[in-house]
């Protein structure tokens, strides 16, 4: 962690502090405590050498506020906003041996940015978690599920694209649950758009929370699976009429809180237990709902 606005390459990083990332500053020391300005965050790591059709993507979850990243002391993209998940595109620019990643991050709370003013302790750092994904064929990307309403209770609405460098003729999505499964060819432009039927699926409420499985797979002309996903979907559908939440068609008042999420020893950074612990709370409480605006 670095104060000085200084190029990666050029900074000698020797008394730079070690820190845990996904972090803040604010909790890596004592003087750091009401900081608001600029800090750089690097580190090295070692890759082998990659296939020619690789693809890669840089993954964050979340930088407060403002962030510039580096590869190998080139830019490759930046992002604004403090809570948003971001991804940039790294294919070709990742190298056999060690690779340098800095990211530059501001989280000066400036009256021409978003947000001018906050109601909430302004923390900086990348308080979630990066990762590096590598690809060497097709593979899934923007995975969308929507619950649509059907005369026989629902249709899943799936959506994706298909990232690859050369996209193969005759890829395939297959969508399963329960022991079931649906197939929609891929687009030539690699886009998949599919409804699927899912009858008599009970809906998904606070009360009863019914979560069903569903895999989406990608699959190669020769039907080996090149790239999966899972998740556990919850199906209803939220809307406002006349002034009030209608939750599956019915109103459903709401009982919550405002949600500000502070731990006292890593400030943004919350565990699973801790939300745990404060989920059981609010549940306890009679909340139905809860707002969180991060």
């Amino acid at each position: 962690l670095e104060f000085r606005r200084v190029l990666f390459r050029s900074a000698n990083r020797r008394h730079w502090l070690k820190v845990p990332v996904p972090g803040v500053w604010q909790k890596y020391a004592e003087r750091y405590d009401i900081f608001e300005g600029v800090c750089w965050f690097a580190r090295e790591f070692e890759l082998a050498a990659l296939p020619a059709n690789a693809h890669a993507r840089l993954r964050f979850g979340a930088v407060n506020y403002f962030a510039n990243v580096y590869l190998n002391g080139a830019k490759v993209g930046s992002h604004e906003g403090g809570y948003t998940e971001f991804v940039l595109d790294v294919t070709g620019k990742l190298k056999p041996g060690t690779n340098h990643l800095a990211v530059q991050v501001d989280n000066r709370a400036l009256i021409t940015k978003w947000p001018p003013c906050l109601g909430y302790f302004n923390y900086g750092g990348i308080h979630r978690g990066v990762s590096l994904e590598i690809a060497t064929g097709p593979s899934l990307a923007d995975v969308r599920l929507e619950a649509v309403p059907a005369q026989r209770g629902w249709e899943l609405a799936v959506s994706a694209r298909i990232d690859a460098l050369d996209l193969p003729d005759g890829l395939r999505v297959r969508i399963g649950s329960d022991g079931r499964s649906w197939e929609e060819p891929v687009s030539p432009g690699g886009a998949l758009a599919a409804r699927v039927p899912f009858f008599d699926t009970p809906a998904w409420s606070p009360e009863h929370p019914h979560l069903a499985p569903v895999t989406v797979e990608l699959l190669a002309a020769a039907r080996t699976v090149l790239d999966h996903r899972e998740f556990a979907f919850g199906f209803r559908t939220i809307a406002m009429q006349g002034g009030q939440v209608h939750l599956n068609g019915q109103p459903y008042p709401l009982r919550g809180v405002c949600y500000v999420y502070d731990s006292p020893g890593t400030g943004l950074v919350m565990t699973e237990a801790q939300i745990a612990t404060d989920l059981n709370l609010m549940k306890e409480a009679g909340c139905n709902a809860v707002r969180c605006h991060y």
